[in-house]
């Protein structure tokens, strides 16, 4: 299998047309480019999160009592983590390399105010290591 992608308009037809056994991502968000040509991708509709490369569609494991519902973000951290943005349950979660879950955050305090996340569409690791 081959994917060419040099610029980022490029990424979802390559990721759409990638030979596999699987079928494609089904309304496919997020797509993070790893090394070596491979792709992160939230599979939203599926609730799933896939890795792309050269031995085609894999899906992550995820190890949680919920699972996912809509992830609308998932970025890869450098210390090999994933943060997912889950669109429908409202909630941030990071899960480890063997996709058990480490941190979910559904409620944020401000001064003295709690605050709901209402489906969140975007996550990415800050430079000083918070979420």
């Amino acid at each position: 299998m081959r994917i060419r992608a040099g610029l980022s308009r490029q990424v979802p037809a390559a990721i759409w047309f990638a030979e596999s056994p699987k079928a494609p991502p089904s309304f496919p968000r997020s797509v993070q480019r790893l090394r070596n040509n491979h792709y992160l991708v939230a599979n939203t509709v599926q609730n799933s999160l896939v890795h792309i490369g050269r031995q085609g569609i894999r899906e992550l494991p995820v190890n949680r009592m919920r699972g996912l519902f809509w992830p609308r973000a998932a970025r890869r951290t450098k210390e090999g983590t994933v943060l997912i943005a889950d669109g429908r349950s409202s909630s941030i979660v990071e899960l480890s390399p063997s996709g058990n879950e480490l941190r979910y955050l559904r409620l944020c305090r401000h001064d003295e105010l709690f605050i709901m996340l209402q489906d969140p569409h975007d996550v990415r690791p800050q430079s000083n290591g918070n979420c």
